[in-house]
C-alpha cells in the first residue's frame, strides 16, 4: 500500500514499519510531515490517542489536508506546461500532482513527450483518443494496446514531434544517425561552454567545493567545471552562480538558446521514449483519493500545524517523530539549520526519533536501520537509520522498542 502523498522524501515504502517500532504513547507527533506518509501510517495503526502533524511549507500542508477532506476527489484534468508554469505557486494541487519527482518545481513531463503524455491521458480518462488520431496513431487507449503494439507507436509519435516541432520528418532510426553525428560535435561546444564556468570560476576567486557550499550540494558542481560527467546548470542552479560567480551572461544567451545544445538534447529525450501506456498523474491522484477516505473521521484525533517544529507545544506522554531534511542531499523549498535542530533534540524531555541517513555520534545513537537499495548502483547498500539522542537512549529501551538490524 501507498502511504500520504506522492513527495520527495517520502517514507510511503515503510511507514508503517515505522509506526510499528515507535513506543506507544497517548501523543505522536510528526513535525516534518511532508507528504504525511507516516501520518496516514499512524492514523491507520490505531496505536495514538491524538496525532498532531506539522510542517513549514503551507502548500503541502494545505495539499495534505485538502486530500484527507476529499476536496480532490473528482478533480481530473490535464494541466499543461504554461498553466503549471503559471499556477504551481497558488495551488498545491498541480504545484505537486503536476511536477517533476512531485518537487513542486520543474513541470512533470519534457517538451518533448508532454503530448504524447496528453494523449494518454485523454485516452485513460475520458476514453478520447482523438490526440492520438491526429499524431497518425490508431489505438483504443487500452494499455495493453499501447503496451503491445509500443514500438510502433512510439515511431509514429516520434515522426509526428520531429516534423510538427522540428520542421523536419525523423523515424527512431534517423534520431540516432542525427545523435551519432552530433555527437562528434558535441565535445567541441561542450568545451567552449565549461570554459565559460571555469573562467567565471576563477575570476571569483572561488572553488568548486565553494560552490557546492552555496548550493549546499556534495560533489555536484565538480560536474559544472570538469571534463568528467559535464553538465551545464539548470536555469535555477545557473540564477543562483551567476552573482556568486562572475557570469555576465543571462542563461538564454549563453546556453538556453544555444541552437546545437537545444536539438541534441530534443533529440536525445525522444530517443529514450521507451514506454508510452503510464499516466504519472493517475497514480498520484489515486493516493490522493486514498487519503480522501479519512473524511471527517479522525476530526478530534488529528491536528495540524504550519511553522516552525520548536514552536510546537509538546504534550506529556508524546514521541515526537522528525524526518528532517537530510544533510548534503538534494534541498526542499526551504533552508534548514541542522545546527539548532540538533540542540533543540538535547533539551526534550519527550522522546525523539529522528530519520536520517547519518547523525553525529557524539550526540545521537542509531536505533534502526533497513536497506534502501539492495545492491543495486555499483553493488553498493543505502541504509535509512533512525537515531535519538544519546541523553534518551535509556527511555528508548524502556520502551522495549530496540531494534537494531
Amino acid at each position: 500500500m501507498n502511504y500520504g502523498l506522492c513527495y520527495m522524501g517520502s517514507k510511503s515504502a515503510f511507514s508503517d514499519e515505522i509506526i510499528d517500532i515507535l513506543p506507544k504513547k497517548k501523543h505522536f507527533y510528526d513535525l516534518f510531515h511532508g507528504g504525511g506518509a507516516v501520518v496516514h501510517s499512524a492514523i491507520l495503526s490505531k496505536t495514538y490517542d491524538v496525532i498532531i502533524a506539522n510542517d513549514i511549507n503551507p502548500m503541502i500542508q494545505s495539499l495534505l489536508i485538502n486530500s484527507i477532506k476529499g476536496l480532490y476527489n473528482n478533480r481530473i484534468e490535464w494541466v499543461s506546461r504554461e498553466r503549471f508554469n503559471s499556477e504551481k505557486d497558488s495551488d498545491a494541487f498541480i504545484k505537486y500532482l503536476w511536477s517533476f519527482s512531485a518537487k513542486g518545481t520543474h513541470y512533470l513531463y519534457a517538451k518533448e513527450i508532454e503530448p504524447l503524455k496528453k494523449a494518454v491521458f485523454y485516452a485513460r480518462n475520458f476514453n478520447d483518443v482523438s490526440l492520438f488520431a491526429e499524431m497518425g496513431i490508431e489505438t483504443d487507449g487500452s494499455s495493453f494496446d499501447l503496451l503491445y503494439n509500443q514500438k510502433n507507436y512510439i515511431n509514429k509519435y516520434v515522426k509526428y514531434y520531429t516534423k510538427n516541432f522540428l520542421k523536419k520528418e525523423l523515424s527512431l532510426d534517423d534520431i540516432t544517425h542525427e545523435v551519432e553525428k552530433y555527437n562528434k560535435m558535441l565535445p567541441k561546444e561542450s568545451e567552449r561552454l565549461r570554459a565559460y564556468l571555469v573562467d567565471g570560476l576563477k575570476k571569483a576567486n572561488k572553488r568548486a567545493c565553494d560552490v557546492d557550499s552555496f548550493l549546499g550540494t556534495k560533489g555536484i558542481a565538480g560536474h559544472y567545471f570538469g571534463r568528467s560527467q559535464w553538465e551545464f546548470p539548470t536555469f535555477d542552479v545557473y540564477s543562483k552562480l551567476k552573482d556568486f560567480l562572475n557570469l555576465p551572461k543571462e542563461y538564454n544567451e549563453i546556453f538556453g538558446k544555444n541552437v546545437f545544445v537545444q536539438r541534441i538534447a530534443t533529440l536525445k529525450r525522444l530517443k529514450k521514449i521507451n514506454r508510452i501506456e503510464r499516466v504519472d498523474f493517475n497514480s498520484r491522484f489515486r493516493r490522493v483519493k486514498e487519503l480522501g477516505k479519512f473524511n471527517g473521521a479522525f476530526d478530534n484525533a488529528l491536528s495540524f500545524f504550519c511553522g516552525d517544529y520548536r514552536k510546537v507545544p509538546i504534550e506529556k506522554d508524546s514521541v515526537i517523530y522528525c524526518d528532517i531534511p537530510y544533510e548534503n542531499t538534494e534541498s526542499y523549498e526551504t533552508d534548514f539549520n541542522h545546527a539548532e535542530f540538533f540542540d533543540w533534540c538535547t533539551k526534550q524531555a519527550e522522546l525523539v526519533v529522528i530519520s536520517s541517513y547519518q547523525m553525529p555520534k557524539n550526540r545521537f545513537t542509531e536505533v534502526f536501520k533497513r536497506p534502501l537499495n539492495r545492491g543495486l548502483g555499483g553493488g553498493k547498500i543505502v541504509y535509512e537509520k533512525m537515531f535519538v539522542p544519546n541523553h534518551q537512549i535509556d527511555l528508548w529501551n524502556e520502551s522495549n522498542s530496540l531494534f537494531l538490524f
